[in-house]
This record gives structure tokens, sequence and C-alpha cells, in this order.
């Protein structure tokens, strides 16, 4: 069962990671892109 456990809980932290990492690209890609705009 413990095993089983950590399995899951390194799944659900993967899965997290993925969403945040997927949320900043999301919100921040814009404005990256505008202060690259704005810089040249």
């Amino acid at each position: 069962m413990a095993i089983v456990n950590v399995v899951v809980e390194t799944l659900r932290n993967l899965v997290s990671n993925k969403l945040f990492l997927f949320h900043l690209l999301i919100c921040d890609s814009p404005f990256l892109f505008l202060e690259y705009f704005y810089k040249k």
C-alpha cells in the first residue's frame, strides 16, 4: 500500500506541476511578448 501511495503522490505532483507550467505559459506569454516587442 505504501508503494502505491508514493506512486499516486508522484503522479499527482507531476500533473499539478504540468498544470502550473501551463498556467504560467498562458498567463505570462503575452506579457513576455509585449516586453519583447516594446524593447525592439
